[in-house]
């Protein structure tokens, strides 16, 4: 009896550790790709309701005052101005489908910004 529970558990710790490795090499990086892609081709027009970095600052999240939807990306530093750093909620930005070009207006001057589609 003692030897099937201790299968019984190695089996189940293998499965939870498979299961952890498809989740992490798999389903997050694509999910991530998604959101990606989904700003890319949005058509973005607004005010910002929250800016969060995320993945160790190589993504940034995005949220906006109007839309529910979520986008992320990775903005290249603007001289000394780190978009995710130097963008606050209430801010605007502009960015048109399938631009790699996001205005930002903050106190009535742009910045702009480019970013990785990838």
């Amino acid at each position: 009896m003692a030897i099937i529970a201790k299968r019984t558990l190695i089996f189940f710790a293998a499965s939870l550790i498979i299961a952890f490795c498809y989740m992490y090499f798999f389903v997050i990086p694509n999910t991530d790709k998604q959101l990606i892609k989904n700003f890319n081709e949005a058509n973005i027009a607004g005010r910002i309701g929250s800016v969060e970095i995320i993945n160790h600052g190589l993504v940034t999240r995005l949220k906006m005052e109007n839309n529910p939807v979520v986008f992320k990306f990775s903005p290249y530093a603007n001289g000394y101005n780190r978009f995710e750093e130097f963008a606050k909620k209430g801010d605007s930005i502009v960015k048109p489908p399938l631009s790699d070009l996001l205005v930002l207006f903050k106190n009535d001057k742009a910045y702009e910004y480019t970013f990785d589609k990838k």
